[in-house]
């Protein structure tokens, strides 16, 4: 039977953006809500994200810098407490990659089991290249630096993500 439905989504578009220009923030510019783990959350307001240097890559590695000429894709996640609704955001990413060529689904981490990640909804991505002639400090660098590019993807609307 086709059920219709995707268990764990974001049901609202979160504006994902920097904080403010200088700033190695990233903020939810949008008031949004996701349904993850069988709970609809809460509407959660514009906020700061968590930082990017409490990202765990794959096996629960500790995120690292990111080298001149190398790019890598962080994942917003969102758990849903079950007893307030309140959503708790976290961030996950995949292996660094050479720039010149687009990201690919096998470059995303979409969450490591030992975390339970795959009861929490993908909120969207964070895609950072870094070009600037020296180390990228997640958490520390600012977004916004000269011979750096970050896109910002929400995943609302991605259905089955």
């Amino acid at each position: 039977m086709n059920k219709n439905y995707v268990e764990n989504v974001c049901l609202k578009a979160p504006g994902l953006a920097i904080k403010a220009g200088g700033s190695a923030v990233v903020k939810y510019a949008n008031t949004f809500a996701v349904k993850a783990g069988g709970v609809i959350s809460v509407d959660t307001t514009t906020a700061d994200a968590p930082g990017l240097a409490d990202s765990k890559g794959i096996n629960n590695v500790a995120t690292s810098n990111i080298a001149d000429d190398y790019q890598r894709v962080y994942t917003l996640l969102a758990a849903v407490n079950v007893t307030t609704g309140v959503i708790t955001c976290t961030w996950v990413h995949g292996a660094d990659f050479a720039i010149g060529r687009a990201a690919k689904m096998s470059d995303i981490n979409f969450g490591n089991p030992e975390n339970d990640d795959e009861l929490k909804a993908v909120v969207g991505f964070v895609v950072i290249k870094n070009e600037t002639a020296a180390v990228f400090i997640p958490g520390t660098t600012v977004l916004d630096i000269a011979l750096s590019t970050v896109q910002y993807i929400d995943n609302y609307g991605f259905v089955g993500m």
